[in-house]
């Protein structure tokens, strides 16, 4: 997909007002990696708890090694405001080209009920290939967020990938904060040819809530 097209991606994006933007997809640990350099990509995904039903669509592109992306979603919770993110990623180590990499993300949300800043997260996410054929990755992810309503938290996650076959991949997660929240959520990733992909994950949110979740997400690399 050519870049001129992304500022049309993201007005089309926009213009679904009831999305709420995430820093993450179907994961929260992020991978020290980008879209290919003047592609865009979709990831979008739907998570049903005990609260409520999230519907969430975060298009990207990369152009001159900086990776943009807006994520909008909606909940079903009438209590919870819609927000959009904007978002920008950049490496310093190339994990399709070392067998580790390194990054940095900054991402500031939006409030779209009050129409006001909601807060800014900056995370650090670092990706370990742990076999040459590259069938097991970990990510590590060190952050910070700073949302408007509360003091800054600090945050840390935990990935891994491991490669079953040509078409399966098992995914598993830990997160927290420094706030003592903690979750978890493992589960599989089906490829659909060689430019989209489908989650299906289980979480748990530990604390307070105690709430599980089911996340089934689809990714797509748009073509050029």
């Amino acid at each position: 997909m050519s870049l001129k097209l992304f500022p049309a991606l993201l007005l089309a994006a926009a213009s679904v007002l009831a999305f709420r933007a995430q820093a993450a997809a179907s994961l929260t640990t992020d991978d020290a990696a980008l879209t290919p350099e003047g592609r865009c990509q979709v990831e979008t995904w739907l998570r049903g708890s005990r609260p409520g039903r999230e519907l969430t669509a975060v298009p990207a592109c990369t152009w001159a090694g900086n990776e943009v992306s807006l994520g909008l979603s909606t909940f079903s919770d009438q209590s919870r405001a819609g927000i959009a993110a904007l978002g920008v990623k950049r490496l310093f180590r190339d994990l399709d080209q070392q067998r580790w990499g390194v990054g940095a993300s900054l991402g500031a949300n939006w409030d779209m009920r009050r129409q006001r800043l909601d807060g800014l997260i900056l995370n650090v996410p670092v990706s370990i290939a742990l076999d040459a054929d590259r069938r097991s990755l970990l990510h590590l992810n060190v952050g910070a967020n700073t949302p408007r309503s509360a003091a800054m938290a600090l945050t840390a996650s935990v990935g891994v990938e491991h490669t079953l076959g040509p078409a399966w991949t098992v995914l598993a997660e830990a997160f927290g904060d420094d706030r003592g929240g903690f979750g978890q959520q493992a589960g599989v990733r089906r490829l659909i040819g060689e430019r989209a992909s489908i989650d299906l994950l289980a979480g748990y949110q530990h604390g307070a809530d105690h709430t599980p979740w089911v996340t089934l997400g689809f990714n797509l690399l748009l073509p050029d």
